[in-house]
């Protein structure tokens, strides 16, 4: 019986991380040479930045759930990787030690979803990552328009191909 051995995995040329907290996704782009420091200083500089500010589409005051919590240094907060079983996430969550390993080198993918754990002011200890995610379908998504029939001789979406003969006049 033959067997054939896959090729090794080719390292990423760039890695595209994404960083989720509340309704916030913060998207890195990070050469591999790059270290977990310099990952989590990109994320701590998002964070800080103005942008970070909840925007809400009703006009309403943002809820506890929009507002993203204020940091003002690295050990404020952690990031994290979703513990998955069989592709999906179970809810636990493994902080990621920054240090300086190299992305190629410290088993991340080159498209992988990071999650921020907050630090409770007081205590100091890691509180659960919030966090939503997008939905699966378009809410917004428009009802197909409804088809008309053939006026005047022009057919319809249904009747396409399907012509009969005009008569001569």
């Amino acid at each position: 019986m033959l067997t054939f051995k896959q090729p090794p995995r080719t390292q990423p040329k760039v890695y595209l991380l994404q960083v989720k907290t509340h309704k916030l996704s913060i998207h890195l782009t990070l050469p591999p040479t790059a270290t977990l420091a310099e990952l989590k200083q990109e994320a701590f500089d998002a964070l800080t930045s103005d942008v970070a500010e909840p925007l809400t589409y009703t006009g309403l005051p943002p809820t506890e759930a929009d507002v993203v919590p204020r940091v003002t240094s690295l050990e404020d907060f952690e990031l994290c990787r979703a513990v998955k079983e069989k592709g999906k996430m179970t809810g636990e969550f493994v902080v990621i030690e920054t240090d300086d390993l190299e992305l190629k080198l410290s088993g991340l993918s080159g498209w992988e979803v990071l999650f921020v754990q907050f630090r409770d002011k007081k205590s100091g200890l890691l509180l659960p990552a919030r966090f939503t995610l997008p939905p699966i379908d378009d809410e917004e998504e428009d009802a197909a328009p409804p088809l008309r029939s053939s006026i005047g001789g022009t057919p319809s979406n249904t009747t396409l191909g399907k012509r009969k003969a005009r008569e001569q006049e």
